[in-house]
């Protein structure tokens, strides 16, 4: 009892970790992951060399076996996490929380993540629901950080995470989904080094984001920020509150917001680097709103031409 008080008191102090449930506990299972100290024939349920699972795969694998909808939380304590982690099923674990406990406020990336194999991404989501809490996640060669599998991978949060591309690398990304996949929220998250041809922070493939929210982000150091793979953009979607920069290291960022192809979609409040313009890597249609953005020139709520 006295372990648990205590990973409960750490939890309400690090920025990369909720507690959720009725006052008194989570009424669920908890996971526990320590690639220092962990073993895969620990029952996960506890921190500790006796108890805590060496891998988040490991992890997911129990959460699975539960087959429970919203009772199953994954702690990771700080390390490095080489692995291609896929959540369970909609059938065996929707509604899950995958969660690195920081040791303060400004220490994402104490627990990172990249995938084990250069064609995967870092996590691949196949169950509506899931939160990912507080990660580094950095982009393997060929492939990305965090993936929205299937019709099924609906309602993800992405909050407090750090996602890192490469300098090199051709293709890459950031966040990606395969299925309009509606009301995903990405926050409080940055943007970094996805410096390749074809690479972007956040795109879509084939498919158009639905109701997603974009919310006080920083986009940075990105050949693309926001930009879909296809012809489909954004849809009833709301990008706030985040900063999209000019540059890259050496060169002009290519597409700063690009929602082109879907519709109704608000961006408001954000601060824009470059030009407010086209050719400065701004695009929207006629339904979308623009208000109240900041850029060197001033404040503007028109849509950007």
């Amino acid at each position: 009892m006295g372990q648990q008080v205590n990973v409960e008191r750490q939890l309400k102090f690090a920025p990369g970790a909720i507690i959720t449930g009725a006052p008194g506990g989570f009424p669920g299972t908890d996971y526990y992951v320590d690639d220092a100290l962990g073993n895969s024939a620990n029952s996960g349920l506890a921190w500790g060399a006796g108890y805590a699972l060496a891998t988040i795969s490991q992890a997911m694998t129990k959460v699975t076996a539960l087959a429970t909808r919203g009772r199953a939380r994954i702690f990771v304590a700080p390390g490095g996490y080489t692995e291609d982690v896929v959540t369970p099923t909609n059938d065996n674990g929707p509604f899950g929380s995958l969660i690195a406990v920081n040791p303060t406020q400004e220490s994402r990336g104490a627990a990172w993540l990249i995938s084990s194999t250069a064609t995967e991404p870092g996590i691949t989501v196949k169950a509506r629901g899931w939160v990912i809490d507080g990660f580094e996640i950095d982009a393997p060669a060929t492939d990305g950080c965090v993936f929205l599998s299937g019709a099924n991978a609906k309602f993800l949060e992405i909050a407090n995470v750090l996602f890192v591309g490469s300098l090199t690398y051709a293709s890459g990304f950031g966040v990606d989904t395969d299925s309009a996949n509606p009301l995903v929220v990405i926050r409080d998250s940055t943007f970094f080094q996805f410096r390749g041809t074809s690479a972007a922070a956040i795109t879509s493939t084939n498919v158009y984001a639905l109701q997603w929210l974009v919310d006080r982000c920083v986009f940075w150091n990105n050949i693309n920020h926001i930009a879909p793979k296809n012809s489909k953009g954004w849809q009833a979607s709301v990008i706030r509150n985040s900063t999209f920069h000019k540059y890259m290291s050496d060169t002009e960022t290519t597409i700063k917001i690009d929602p082109r192809g879907g519709a109704g979609n608000m961006i408001s409040h954000n601060v824009l680097g470059g030009a407010y313009t086209n050719a400065g890597g701004y695009y929207s249609v006629a339904t979308d709103q623009w208000f109240g953005n900041a850029m060197s020139t001033g404040f503007s709520s028109a849509r950007p031409s």
